[in-house]
């Protein structure tokens, strides 16, 4: 969301992630290989227009897979891009399966755990900032924040993948129909547990419902909501 707002060049990679090229979120302009993400991202910086707006995306376990050396190219030749590991904590497209970040082998043994922050320092990165994506502010004066300066820098956000079964489930939120004026922008959130609801606004478009098994209690619907009308289903009871 955070990208599609700022408008900027985004190097995709291989991973979940790949569906943000898709609408509504539309924020994916490459996706070529694994590990291309952060190559794209150096030579869109060398383009005429794309100097200062130019951002690789790349899951963590990517990143360990192929994304390291791309990283150390760009510290080594100044290049002006800003990279985004998606750390959720797994290989998340194939299966939630465990690599190096997670402390765990693939048969569930004890591991050494890889710290991001300070590998990505050791390449030689000086800009490094962890931060928590559901915080839509935060994203986006982070991002602006990392593209004005005028070397590489490294955004790394903390969330685990919300399909695995460790993960912690938090209340979910539900739509205040009397609230909802139907503007549509929880939709454009790309979220599969907001939907259209059988009620309308005078103008006929149709008011949001979420569908609280899925809801994963991230709060980003709530906080881009304009009139307020997403709350916890526990501010609902009794009203």
């Amino acid at each position: 969301m955070a990208l599609k707002k700022l408008k900027v060049a985004v190097a995709g990679d291989i991973g979940c992630y790949t569906l943000g090229a898709l609408q509504p979120l539309n924020a994916l302009d490459t996706c070529i290989c694994m590990g291309a993400s952060i190559g794209n991202a150096i030579g869109l910086s060398r383009v005429n227009g794309y100097e200062k707006g130019t951002v690789a995306v790349i899951g963590d376990s990517t990143f360990l897979h192929s994304g390291i050396t791309g990283l150390l190219d760009a510290t080594y030749n100044g290049s002006n891009v800003t990279v985004i590991i998606l750390d959720n904590r797994a290989t998340a497209m194939t299966g939630g399966q465990e690599h190096p970040g997670t402390g765990r082998t693939l048969m569930g043994g004890e591991a050494g755990k890889v710290d991001l922050p300070e590998l990505c320092r050791a390449l030689g990165v000086k800009r490094v900032k962890e931060i928590d994506p559901y915080d839509y502010d935060l994203c986006l004066k982070t991002v602006e924040e990392e593209m004005a300066a005028d070397e590489p820098s490294v955004i790394i956000t903390n969330r685990p993948c919300v399909l695995m079964p460790k993960r912690i489930m938090d209340e979910p939120y539900v739509v205040d129909p009397e609230h909802c004026n139907g503007c549509s922008a929880c939709f454009r959130i790309s979220c599969p547990a907001i939907a259209a609801s059988d009620e309308t606004n005078k103008a006929g478009n149709p008011k949001a419902v979420i569908d609280e098994t899925l809801c994963t209690g991230c709060t980003l619907c709530a906080q881009i909501c304009p009139e307020e009308a997403i709350v916890l289903k526990s501010q609902m009871v009794g009203v």
